[in-house]
């Protein structure tokens, strides 16, 4: 690492196909040394190659600085298919190349784990949102993906149960973050309770 930069990989064009059948076209920027990454998603009309605008920096840049970078061309614009109408697709195609880097952000944590899970349950806003089940279902196969009313769980408390779980840990002072789960060097409680 020079001058605290990482080195860049040349970026990759991949291709995202939506669910009425028009390919999306990315060229996606990483640094070249392994570890976890932020993604930053950058869709323009302009064309992938140009990577920039008048007040951002070339993708390579921020993927120095430990990001990966996806520059994806509007629906029919540079390499995307379909037919560009300003402003038209913007919203729900933007919302689908979102929807899939968190599938493909989650299929990455796979080869990460002991041994692969042989179910993967999904709560939240996540379980309600068929496109992302699907992917799931896809780039998480040969496992089951179930949501979490599947599973006889409350999806919709689940998350303000776990933070409820922690609350009280942190009030009692033991520890809500292992270094077997999160890698902290010890066992650490957490939180501040602010009294009003």
């Amino acid at each position: 690492m020079a001058n605290g930069l990482l080195p860049v990989a040349e970026p990759e064009t991949v291709t995202l196909r939506l669910s009425d059948g028009i390919d999306l076209v990315a060229d996606v920027y990483r640094p070249v040394s392994p570890g976890h990454y932020p993604v930053m998603l950058m869709r323009q009309p302009y064309g992938r190659a140009i990577a920039s605008t008048q007040t951002l920096a070339h993708p390579a840049w921020y993927a120095a600085h430990g990001y990966v970078v996806v520059v994806q061309d509007v629906r029919g614009r540079g390499g995307s298919k379909g037919k560009f109408r300003l402003f038209r697709n913007d919203i729900e195609d933007g919302a689908a190349t979102l929807t899939a880097l968190t599938a493909a952000a989650v299929a990455r944590i796979v080869p990460l784990l002991p041994r692969a899970p042989k179910t993967w349950i999904v709560a939240g806003g996540g379980a309600r949102n068929p496109t992302l089940m699907r992917m799931l279902a896809q780039r998480l196969a040969p496992a089951r993906v179930e949501t979490g009313h599947e599973a006889g769980w409350s999806v919709d408390s689940l998350e303000a149960q776990a933070f409820a779980f922690l609350a009280v840990r942190s009030l009692r002072g033991l520890p809500i973050t292992l270094p077997g789960t999160t890698g902290a060097p010890r066992p650490l409680t957490g939180g501040v309770l602010a009294r009003p």
